[in-house]
């Protein structure tokens, strides 16, 4: 079975959740949840795809809400071939969450890390969807979430922000959808015709995100009718933080090799995680 692949990015805190959510929500979408995997693919030499249950740990661990397979189903699902798993890895997820494989025309996979590890998946035909997000309001949530503790500094959030506006000026043009979080609901129709949907919605409302990212606090209004509240949400700021944030991002914006190397080195941090939890992972099972 050949899938249309669409891989969802953004600065983590945009929306991305809530939008694949939204798509999960037609018949011949799946969404699997957040997964870091297609940029770990792209890191992985053709070698190390012989190795199924390495490959797999990977795949597991990169789930950063919670695997929807266990390590022995993901095992089952790695091919030599890169773009083959992904396929793998989606229909059997959709498989064990009843639904019909025979339906589905398209994958989503979202990761708002390893921005910049691209290549791999637009080499085998995918297609982008960047969702951007006032970043103020980026800005906020960082303090309302416990992984956002580091990005309370203005400064360093502005560099973080920056970091991933270079990542993704780099992405083919051809192969990319532009998408503001507050236009969602009335860009639906031209999303789902992007992403080659028909638009049908399924019956039941059981999805990969009802079943695991919602057990997480922070997308506990993850199954609410859309509600943009990100103009009030400014008011939690002081003036403090908002003006720190928006001076050190117009100047971090203008020092583009800077940022382009601090973005290159997260991912590949990001990336020795991995390899690390995967071992882990190993180790125990």
């Amino acid at each position: 079975m050949s899938l249309q692949s669409i891989y969802i990015v953004s600065v983590p805190r945009s929306g991305s959740t809530l939008l694949t959510n939204m798509l999960d929500a037609y018949e011949d979408v799946i969404c699997p949840p957040e997964s870091f995997f297609p940029a770990v693919l792209d890191q992985l030499e053709d070698r190390e795809m012989a190795d199924h249950r390495k490959v797999a740990a990977l795949f597991v661990v990169s789930c950063s809400d919670g695997s929807p397979l266990t390590l022995e189903e993901a095992e089952t699902c790695i091919r030599q071939d890169k773009q083959e798993t992904l396929d793998a890895l989606a229909i059997a997820i959709a498989t064990k969450l009843g639904r019909d494989p025979a339906t589905l025309r398209t994958v989503i996979w979202k990761f708002t890390r390893m921005v910049g590890s691209w290549r791999f998946v637009s080499d085998c035909g995918g297609k982008f969807i960047i969702l951007h997000r006032n970043l103020l309001n980026v800005y906020e949530s960082q303090f309302r979430v416990p992984f956002g503790e580091k990005n309370r500094n203005p400064l360093r959030f502005a560099f973080f922000a920056a970091s991933y506006d270079v990542a993704f000026a780099a992405y083919p043009n051809g192969r990319v959808l532009a998408l503001d979080y507050a236009d969602m609901p009335a860009r639906m129709g031209e999303i789902l015709s992007w992403i080659g949907s028909a638009g049908r919605k399924r019956e039941a409302s059981v999805g990969t995100l009802d079943a695991i990212s919602e057990k997480n606090p922070w997308h506990a209004n993850i199954n609410k009718p859309f509600d943009n509240k990100d103009a009030e949400k400014l008011q939690n700021l002081t003036l403090w933080q908002s003006k720190g944030f928006s001076l050190g991002y117009a100047i971090l914006k203008k020092l583009t090799p800077l940022t382009r190397q601090a973005r290159r080195l997260a991912d590949q941090r990001q990336m020795r995680a991995l390899r690390h939890q995967a071992t882990e992972l190993l180790k125990k099972s």
